[in-house]
């Protein structure tokens, strides 16, 4: 006899920060039957974290989530009370399962929407870590959730915390193979030293020539993310571990197609030069703002090309955020989407995917007229999600830039010039994205009124001048998407 597929128990409400602010909501207002329509309301009626006692809403007594410090102790307590999260956490065991192998062992016992739901909130109380494609149980499961610490850029500091400090190359790198001091392999800005250039570097080094000051940032798990200085420690790196001879060399002409271990053999002192070779740094504490970051690396200029702010986010925020991002910027969906119109030279193209990911994640009414703080916030939110969550948000995102170039094709996001389909616009591309955001070919009209609409809006002058006056003001931000919804949202 064939088994019986188990029946969903949750609705699909991965996000549990929502579920939170949710309950926040609701708690001790005046019951409205129209929350009876809302998932995430309907959930924590259900599962008994909300009551009705006369016409108001109240705590049910089982699960308080009111309290900041205490929500998450109260929601993993919840979480084990229920027979699927330990079948899950069984079937992790100690060697991890991916999402199939999962999904595949539990098929007979627990519905896939109800896996992706607990893995997802046991991923946000940091109960389950995804690594290296799957699930395994953290060696914390004790870890005092109140206490725990943001991973990111903290409180501003009238004095800022920038201290200096001193390393071989030698220990340097040391620290870097311990991962200690983190090099983002995806940080790169497009600006890879030439062979002469990495071999030059290595000659002012044995010459003991004076060098420019590495900049990092601290973490707040104490390690140190290079952001200005990395393609320095690149050609340290490789030419330490014999990845490339030294070429093009004047002033010591003599080591020109050495390698390191060459040197070592050659004249051991020559090599000993370079590894006792002392670095200087500066280290940005975590409670460095981020306004304040941008500031000190638009003032240094040590490779004659200065860091983008985009550059600087991918540093700081290393995680989900910059390997969606990276993930977007590669999908032959998204470079279908913008047909050449926008280069990652310097990070633009994932400057661009994020501000359109921003205003989706975030409400645009949260915008307060810091492009630089919303795009950051949004960076923290995304990093902040599960793998669940992260996979949803992948799927949607290509979904959107795909619908988007059925209606719009090779002049997708772009103002049309007299003769020419027109350069890529980012804020039009913002608000053509959020207007197409969860929808598919069926919720709009044919293609030609899609098209006209969008002609007739690139005609209001208000929605010109709300990019080209004021492009980032808070006015001109909400005046911009409420226009484009005005012409772009069409009833059933």
């Amino acid at each position: 006899m064939a088994s019986m597929t188990p029946y969903t128990k949750f609705p699909y409400i991965p996000d549990l920060s929502r579920v939170f602010s949710y309950y926040c909501q609701i708690v001790n207002s005046e019951y409205d039957s129209e929350m009876e329509n809302d998932i995430y309301y309907r959930f924590l009626f259900d599962n008994n974290f909300l009551q009705v006692s006369g016409s108001i809403v109240e705590p049910s007594g089982s699960f308080d989530l009111a309290d900041e410090s205490t929500r998450e102790r109260s929601f993993l307590s919840y979480l084990n009370s229920l027979d699927d999260t330990r079948l899950i956490t069984e079937s992790i065991g100690d060697n991890g399962k991916s999402l199939d192998e999962l999904t595949s062992s539990l098929e007979d016992k627990i519905a896939p929407n109800d896996i992706y739901v607990i893995l997802s909130w046991l991923e946000h109380l940091n109960q389950v870590k995804y690594k290296e494609d799957k699930y395994v149980l953290t060696n914390d499961i004790a870890e005092d959730l109140e206490n725990r610490e943001s991973i990111y850029p903290l409180n501003y500091k009238e004095t800022l915390d920038i201290s200096e400090d001193k390393f071989s190359v030698f220990e340097y790198l040391r620290k870097i193979k311990s991962g200690k001091i983190k090099m983002n392999p995806d940080f790169q800005r497009n600006v890879v030293w030439k062979p002469r250039q990495k071999s030059r570097f290595i000659e002012s080094t044995i010459l003991q020539i004076p060098i420019p000051p590495f900049y990092m940032k601290r973490r707040s798990d104490g390690s140190l993310v290079i952001i200005d200085g990395l393609q320095r420690t690149t050609a340290l790196s490789e030419y330490l571990n014999n990845e490339f001879a030294l070429c093009d060399l004047e002033a010591l002409s003599e080591l020109n197609d050495k390698t390191f271990h060459d040197l070592e053999e050659w004249d051991s002192t020559v090599s000993t030069k370079i590894e006792d070779k002392q670095l200087m740094f500066y280290i940005l504490g975590t409670s460095v703002p981020m306004v304040a970051v941008y500031d000190i690396f638009n003032r240094i200029n040590t490779g004659g090309t200065r860091l983008e702010r985009q550059e600087v986010r991918n540093c700081v925020f290393i995680g989900n955020a910059t390997a969606f991002l990276k993930r977007i910027v590669d999908a032959e969906t998204f470079k279908k989407a913008i047909d050449g119109g926008i280069s990652d030279n310097r990070m633009k193209a994932r400057e661009a995917i994020l501000r359109c990911i921003a205003f989706v994640v975030q409400p645009v009414s949260s915008y307060q007229g810091s492009i630089d703080e919303f795009l950051e916030k949004a960076m923290k939110k995304l990093n902040a999600m599960s793998s669940i969550e992260i996979g949803d948000l992948e799927r949607k995102t290509l979904q959107t830039f795909d619908l988007t170039y059925e209606f719009f094709g090779k002049t997708n996001f772009r103002i049309p010039g007299r003769n020419t389909r027109g350069r890529i616009n980012v804020a039009v591309m913002e608000v053509i994205f959020n207007c197409f955001w969860e929808k598919e070919s069926s919720d709009f009209p044919k293609k030609s009124i899609v098209v006209r609409s969008f002609e007739n809006l690139l005609k209001d002058n208000a929605f010109l001048d709300s990019f080209r006056i004021s492009t980032s003001s808070k006015n001109g931000v909400k005046t911009r998407f409420e226009l484009a919804h005005q012409y772009l949202d069409y009833d059933k």
